[in-house]
């Protein structure tokens, strides 16, 4: 009996401490409007404003309660969207975050005597390229291209006398 209990106690934990965190968070469609947020490049011609590192920290008491926010909405819905505001910029590129996420067994014995005593700490960060676009202009038609239709000036209407 007892060896039973030990091996479903040992489930229980192998079981909990193999899940996995997931977070994601979407802009707001007005901030999607207004600034260009990506993790890649873009073909737009633009200028480059430097280097951005935005990092926020946190706890959770319990395991479970934060107390000091430090997520990625926080980071890219706030801190992000203040600090393009700031700078004049039209967005950021080639953007790497990361969050540090605890598994459900370790929020467990965060939550569990003494060590509920201890906050459990949290951490997200993100880096990227700040950018304003540059302006090109109206179009120019490719090199070689034929050119366009070639206007006249009307002649002036004879006065009759």
């Amino acid at each position: 009996m007892k060896l039973a209990k030990l091996a479903l106690l040992v489930a229980l934990a192998t079981a909990a401490s193999a899940c996995t965190a997931r977070s994601a968070y979407i802009q707001p469609r007005t901030v999607q409007n207004r600034y260009l947020i990506t993790m890649g490049d873009t073909s737009r011609p633009y200028e480059s404003l430097g280097y951005l590192q935005l990092t926020r920290k946190g706890a959770d008491l319990f395991g479970f309660i934060s107390i000091v926010d430090a997520d990625l909405q926080k980071l890219f819905g706030d801190e992000l969207v203040k600090e393009l505001g700031k700078r004049g910029a039209d967005g950021i590129i080639n953007v790497r975050f990361e969050e540090r996420q605890w598994t459900t067994a370790e929020r467990v014995l965060f939550a569990l005597p003494p060590m509920f005593l201890f906050p459990l700490p949290t951490r997200v960060e993100l880096s990227g390229e700040l950018i304003r676009w540059v302006d090109t202009g109206p179009p120019q038609p490719p090199p070689g291209a034929a050119p366009g239709p070639v206007s006249t000036p009307a002649a002036s209407p004879v006065s009759q006398r």
